[in-house]
């Protein structure tokens, strides 16, 4: 059925409003007084003027915040017969437009920020990485418009923290997906503080081939799965997210990467 979005005074529609977990509805009213005057082509009148059609589409839209996350669309065609100067319906057809037009992979605007931290907020000028010393960042959803963490929240994530390429590549997986939530491995600690909520502070020792290999940048990142406040209508995300940050290097760059750089002239 195409889209009618004219005004009509010949149909109204009152919505009832649901809350999460609860149906909701819509009463629809017939003004019979008006058909003849409506500008909307709702109203399809057959050849004698005293039977016919009406048809409209109705919209049921589930939300988050001010994300359309399900659609559904149903169309209604009413037959009526005014002959008798008395308006009645003589069939009523329901069809619903395909299956729920479910959204499951548009751009939410929700991206995950990174940033080395302490007690939970951002550093302005976190400085460099000592070797021995722990590596401190936080992550936590963001969106442009919305307070995201009264929207979403980080309910999964893994972080993996590397350097270099080729032969010199490392890699150091402090957390990793797990089957209820984070896993973080033996060194690396994940807190929440309701203080600063939606915001997930990790510690973890930058291990120390990192150093001996000479790197002074390293990337930290990963990705993180967003889950919606709300249970009802939710649409879960996978966000990545990535942050580089500096270590010190030290005086020399060690024989570690001295070698890696030697063997890589044989290639």
């Amino acid at each position: 059925m195409q889209d009618k979005t004219s005004p009509t005074a010949a149909i109204e529609m009152v919505t009832e409003y649901s809350t999460p977990g609860d149906a909701g509805g819509y009463d629809i009213s017939v003004y019979l007084e008006n058909f003849a005057t409506d500008t909307g082509d709702f109203i399809t009148f057959d050849a004698d003027m005293t039977t016919g059609t009406i048809d409209f589409c109705v919209r049921a839209t589930s939300y988050e915040e001010d994300i359309a996350v399900v659609v559904r669309d149903t169309n209604f065609s009413l037959e009526f017969d005014v002959s008798d100067v008395e308006f009645s319906l003589v069939d009523v057809s329901i069809g619903e437009l395909g299956q729920d037009d479910i959204v499951t992979d548009i751009d939410t605007g929700f991206t995950v920020e990174a940033c080395q931290c302490e007690t939970y907020e951002c550093s302005g000028d976190p400085g460099t990485i000592e070797q021995n010393d722990p590596f401190v960042m936080c992550i936590y959803p963001f969106h442009d418009s919305i307070q995201a963490d009264l929207t979403v929240f980080i309910s999964n994530f893994d972080l993996k923290i590397s350097a270099g390429e080729d032969a010199t590549y490392t890699e150091y997986d402090p957390v990793e997906f797990g089957s209820e939530g984070w896993d973080p491995n033996s060194l690396t600690k994940v807190t929440e503080d309701s203080s600063f909520p939606g915001v997930l502070m990790i510690s973890t020792p930058i291990i120390a081939t990192f150093y001996s290999m000479g790197f002074s940048t390293v990337n930290a990142g990963g990705s993180a799965f967003l889950e919606f406040v709300s249970g009802a209508g939710r649409l879960d995300e996978i966000v990545d997210y990535e942050m580089p940050f500096i270590i010190d290097e030290g005086p020399q760059s060690g024989c570690l990467a001295m070698l890696f750089r030697g063997l890589g002239g044989f290639f």
